[in-house]
């Protein structure tokens, strides 16, 4: 087809740092609300003068959360292992309706306006066929030119 009709990518592999960001960025999302509701009630619970931490305890969170954030990257890199990511061959098709993944015979379309968000990092292009799921495109993969004409039809400009 035409230049600005469909665009076709070919993922050879989705690598540890493009997975590693999409993960970061999902525990962060939860993990510092959990910690700013924690510091909130500790605030709260000091300023009307029923608790008050020592600095020892105040080390012993750090530390806590230091040793939540170390198991949670060792579990990034162990789940990035088994996935198969690494290897994982597969094709995407963009045009202006909406996009198409395809990994071995099986084959998935997803239309603009069925696709729950899209998200771009300085690694990957984020594609969300819903809440739960994330189709990851590298950025290495893709073009600017291409990139922009994706955007222009995720925005629904022709």
């Amino acid at each position: 087809m035409g230049k600005n009709r469909e665009i076709t990518i070919a993922v050879h592999g989705i690598g540890y740092e493009e997975f590693a960001s999409l993960k970061w960025r999902q525990f962060l999302r939860g993990f510092s609300l959990a910690v700013a509701v924690l510091v909130l009630a500790v605030l709260i619970a000091s300023y009307r003068g029923h608790a008050q931490i020592p600095l020892a305890g105040s080390l012993v969170l750090v530390l806590l959360v230091a040793a939540v954030l170390a198991v949670y990257r060792s579990s990034i890199r162990r789940i990035y292992r088994q996935s198969g990511l690494s290897g994982m061959e597969l094709s995407y098709r963009f045009d202006r309706d909406g996009w198409t993944v395809r990994r071995g015979g099986e084959q998935v379309r997803v239309l603009w306006t069925r696709t729950w968000r899209v998200r771009r990092d300085g690694r990957s292009l984020m594609l969300y066929p819903n809440r739960k799921s994330v189709n990851l495109v590298p950025l290495r993969y893709i073009s600017e030119e291409q990139l922009a004409q994706v955007l222009q039809w995720v925005r629904g400009e022709k």
